[in-house]
């Protein structure tokens, strides 16, 4: 398990990480991944591609 990053875990039943974010009380499964990085860049992506208001973690915000 990580707590470096929120919304990521670690199985070690599976040796996969686990990303998902919860917004509102809606959770938002964005995957299993090998690498922890991807599965913190997953998280991002579904972040912004649902126009979530939520921090993003490693990737950075376009100014409009």
């Amino acid at each position: 398990m990580t707590k470096k990053y929120t919304g990521v875990n670690y199985k070690r039943g599976i040796c996969q990480y686990e990303s998902k974010v919860t917004h509102f009380g809606v959770t938002y499964f964005c995957g299993w991944f090998e690498t922890e990085a991807e599965a913190v860049k997953a998280r991002d992506l579904c972040i912004l591609r649902n126009g979530l208001k939520v921090r993003l973690q490693i990737l950075k915000p376009v100014k409009k």
